[in-house]
């Protein structure tokens, strides 16, 4: 597969590179970190292998294929409790997002024509106290956020929060997936989606 030249994947440039089923990703940190969930479900099948080097235990560890099927099968629980919710809430976890605007009004588009309700909250900080203060009102919550937010990943909170693409997983019938997984709104294919469906509704 070669990356597109205007491709970036966490800020870091991937223009000339080639990710094949030949590559190798050496990730420097811990096997526990958020960022390995995000590298396993949108490379393992693609890549060799990934490698995680643990500067603190001095030890490398190989991410097998099994290893991602934990992370996908919560965000497949996710979709079919956002499948089964009627009132929604777009949680804003930064402004500095790329195609912010377009993301939130391709995902109200997305919701008003499954006939379902939406409001946005910018919240800043997400914690359970905060969301405590809507859960009467909402059935989910949809976070847009970077992909390592935290949010992403609590179990505690009251109430299923699901990434941009969980919605479109689950009410988009012209979305195709392409069996990868990220919550890297940058990085998403549903960009280019997002654009174009953006230009004609205007």
């Amino acid at each position: 597969e070669n990356v597109p030249q205007s491709q970036l994947l966490y800020g870091r440039d991937l223009k000339g590179k080639e990710i094949t089923t030949e590559t190798t990703i050496i990730y420097i940190g811990r096997e526990s970190d958020i960022v390995i969930n995000e590298l396993s479900a949108r490379y393992i099948n693609k890549i060799k292998s990934i490698e995680v080097i643990d500067m603190y235990q001095f030890t490398i560890e190989k991410i097998s294929q099994t290893s991602v099927n934990p992370f996908l099968y919560r965000r497949f629980n996710l979709i079919e409790k956002a499948k089964q919710s009627n009132v929604f809430g777009i949680l804003i976890g930064s402004l500095s997002l790329p195609n912010l605007n377009s993301v939130i009004a391709d995902i109200k588009h997305t919701l008003s024509s499954k006939d379902k309700k939406c409001y946005t909250f910018l919240l800043g900080k997400i914690t359970e106290e905060k969301l405590a203060n809507f859960v009467e009102y909402i059935d989910c919550f949809i976070l847009i956020a970077c992909p390592f937010n935290e949010g992403y990943s609590k179990k505690s909170f009251m109430r299923p929060i699901v990434s941009p693409l969980d919605i479109k997983m689950a009410f988009d019938e012209n979305f195709k997936w392409n069996a990868e997984y990220s919550l890297d709104v940058n990085y998403l294919s549903i960009n280019k989606e997002i654009k174009e469906e953006d230009k004609e509704r205007k």
